[in-house]
This record gives C-alpha cells, sequence and structure tokens, in this order.
C-alpha cells in the first residue's frame, strides 16, 4: 500500500478503510451478519443466612431488651450435635438440620430475665413436621437445659401467631427456675424460643413475658 493510501486509511480510520476490506465469497455472510455463540450463565443460588430470622438489635431494642449476644451461625458436627430442644432423647428431626443459628437476649430492669433462640432449617422436612414431633417428644414430661433436667409443669400457647406452635414451661424445683419454651414452624424451618424469667419469677410470671415478646420473634422467623 502506498504512503498516500495509508494517510488516507488513518483519516477515515473510525469509519473502516475501503482500500483494506477482505473480500468474502458470494452467499458467505458479512462480518457484521455473522451469528455469535453466546454462553447463558445462571447466577449461583443465594443460601441465606439462618441468623436473618433471628431478632435484629433494632428490634430487641424496640421491645425494651438489649442483645447479650450477636446472632451466631451454630456449626452442627459430631462434637457439636443439633437439638431444637432437649426432650426424651431429642427429636428425630434434628438429624436433618442442614443449617442452624442461636442468639440470646436480655430482659433488663423490671423485667427481668432472659431469652435464647435457636433455629435450625431442614432437609425434607417442614417446620410443621418439627412442631408435630415436639409435640410428641414432650409426652415424657422432662427437659434438659445446660446439662439441668426439668420437669414440664404445663403447655401453653401464644394467641394471635400464624405459624403451627408448641409450647411448654419448665421448673427445675416447685416456684423457681421456669423456663417457657415456644416452637414455630415456617416452611422448612423450625424454632424454639426459650423464656427464663428470674430466679424467683412463677410460671404465670413468665408466660406473660413469652405472651409479650413472642410476636417480636415470630415477625423475624417468618421474614424470607
Amino acid at each position: 500500500m502506498s504512503k498516500i493510501a495509508v494517510a488516507a486509511c488513518l483519516a477515515v480510520l473510525l469509519a473502516g478503510c475501503a482500500g483494506t476490506e477482505t473480500a468474502t465469497a458470494p452467499g458467505s455472510p458479512s462480518a457484521s451478519q455473522t451469528p455469535t455463540s453466546t454462553t447463558a450463565t445462571t447466577a449461583p443460588p443465594v443460601v441465606k443466612d439462618v441468623t436473618t430470622y433471628l431478632p435484629t438489635d433494632d428490634e430487641v431494642t424496640k421491645a425494651g431488651m438489649s442483645v447479650a449476644r450477636q446472632p451466631v451461625t451454630y456449626v452442627i458436627g459430631s462434637t457439636t450435635p443439633f437439638h431444637l430442644i432437649e426432650a426424651c432423647g431429642g427429636l428425630p428431626s434434628d438429624s436433618s438440620a442442614q443449617k442452624a443459628a442461636q442468639g440470646v437476649t436480655y430482659v433488663p430492669g423490671g423485667g427481668k430475665g432472659d431469652v435464647h433462640q435457636l433455629v435450625g432449617e431442614y432437609a425434607g422436612l417442614t417446620g410443621a413436621d418439627v412442631v408435630a414431633s415436639v409435640k410428641q417428644a414432650t409426652s415424657c414430661r422432662k427437659v434438659t437445659f445446660e446439662h439441668q433436667q426439668l420437669s414440664i409443669i404445663g403447655d401453653f400457647s401464644v394467641p394471635g401467631l400464624t405459624d403451627p406452635q408448641a409450647g411448654f414451661c419448665a421448673n427445675l424445683r416447685a416456684g423457681s427456675l421456669v423456663h417457657c419454651v415456644l416452637i414455630l414452624g415456617h416452611a422448612n424451618r423450625a424454632t424454639a424460643i426459650t423464656f427464663a424469667g428470674a430466679w424467683d419469677d412463677n410460671v404465670n410470671a413468665v408466660k406473660a413475658l413469652a405472651t409479650r415478646l413472642a410476636p417480636v420473634y415470630a415477625t423475624a422467623f417468618d421474614r424470607g
């Protein structure tokens, strides 16, 4: 190509240089007509962290509580087996838990007590299945909290909640160290919310605490 042709090409570079086009055979598609193959990309599924089913700091604060321990993922393993509740040897559904989380909140001042929550997400089971298994397991009327076995002294429920639920209260000895536990099921997950009163709170006081605070936990648990 002559120097004049090169100069002309540089002058019309953005539009292309006619003198340098490559000829195409008759009937062949031009470069602009040649189909290009595209590979479809599928975004990987989002694995939701089950700590999102526990109340946020703001929700806890608005309910008059404070966060004693931030929600954390429960590592399920051979040395840390998962037990939604420990009653009558545990629940058969525990072995199907694939993800879990736990958190602790504290009721300061005149409210007294604290709240422990455990959430489990299950493979092949619904939350309603787990709630049904809890009702069967608690027929032995014994439950274990932190290596102490308590007697179940009565069942309870919280009005107004839409999820399947099972609730019971237990104590170490009459009139003291009462724990009331509410189990809820939603989609493929279940939660156990343990409301522990002050050491001298009677069962009615702890039931009232559970009834007042349960909607805070149910709202968070039903998210998503």
